[in-house]
């Protein structure tokens, strides 16, 4: 319920306090040490203070590396550029490996503007 209340305008000052003891430990420097500490959800628990966060951890296919000579890339979710990573290609070149003077791709250059990047948002 407080997350709810934390993404309605203006809910980034609130606070909660949460007393899961049965003594009653609210005083003025219990709530000015909270106050320094800023924390948006504040636990009390076993006679210490403390917090619950949600972390997003990457699994392991998200985690996975694999080194190759041939990669691109490219966005998991369209219009998502946060969502941009590499990936490895599906070319998969075995001949002409030992020839210095074979290129596997051209490389070109292209600055992106804010149209772009707005594109890429779909945001036009």
């Amino acid at each position: 319920f407080f997350n709810c209340l934390r993404r309605e305008p203006g809910g980034q000052s609130l606070r909660c306090i949460h007393i899961q003891d049965s003594e009653y430990i609210l005083n003025e420097n219990v709530l000015n040490l909270l106050k320094t500490r800023d924390l948006a959800v504040n636990i009390y628990q076993n006679s210490v203070w403390g917090s619950y966060i949600h972390q997003h951890l990457q699994t392991a296919k998200d985690s996975a590396w694999i080194e190759t000579d041939n990669a691109h890339v490219n966005v998991l979710n369209r219009g998502d550029l946060s969502s941009l990573t590499w990936l490895q290609s599906p070319i998969i070149t075995t001949n002409n490996i030992n020839d210095p003077n074979s290129d596997t791709c051209t490389v070109h250059y292209a600055s992106l503007n804010f149209r772009d990047i707005m594109l890429g948002k779909i945001i036009l």
